[in-house]
């Protein structure tokens, strides 16, 4: 049977107290040669003209919201399924979760207070033909939107074309000892 050479990624999901769980991810290398390893702090998403700001400087929340809108943009102009416009209702949605995760200490879809997304958009009086729901914790805005794009099932929903809307919410905390930022963020991409 041929197979296409390339990268090919391996999910298994599992379900926790607070919804699906990404448990492993691996890459599969078809006749293609595994890269070196990847140094610690590096990314696996290019860099846009507009960076990150500087490691010592923790970004507002509605920098690293601003990134992710450009990140995801790019990725689906790349993959040819049209832009998604960024949406103030779906991004109050958004901020809201991400700031009910990071004050709860936990991070799912579930919320024990809120619900699941389906929940939140009903509350807000929203009536979808369609949405999905991100999560990702990391040091960087671009470090986030690399874990997202990495997971196929992740990756799918940013990239499906019936999207066309987009909120996204982060919540950045910084971390003791001068660490990185501890940056908590929700996409709920939607049919309008």
């Amino acid at each position: 049977m041929p197979h296409d050479a390339g990268v090919y990624r391996v999910e298994l999901l599992g379900e926790g107290k607070s919804g699906p769980v990404v448990v492993a991810n691996v890459p599969v290398y078809v006749d293609v040669d595994e890269p070196a390893e990847i140094p610690a702090g590096a990314s696996r998403v290019s860099n846009s003209a507009e960076d990150e700001p500087p490691a010592e400087q923790v970004p507002a929340p509605v920098q690293v919201e601003e990134r992710i809108l450009r990140l995801l943009n790019e990725a689906r102009a790349e993959a040819r399924v049209g832009t998604v416009v960024a949406d103030d209702v779906l991004a109050s949605i958004a901020r809201a979760h991400s700031l009910d995760m990071a004050d709860h200490g936990f991070f799912g879809h579930v919320s024990p207070t809120t619900g699941g997304p389906g929940d939140r958009l009903q509350q807000a009086g929203l009536r979808l033909a369609s949405y999905g729901e991100n999560l990702a914790r990391a040091s960087s805005a671009r470090e986030a939107f690399a874990t997202l794009m990495d997971s196929p099932a992740h990756r799918g929903s940013m990239l499906d074309p019936h999207f066309t809307h987009v909120g996204i919410g982060a919540v950045v905390r910084p971390q003791a000892a001068g660490g990185d930022p501890f940056i908590t963020v929700t996409l709920v991409l939607a049919s309008r």
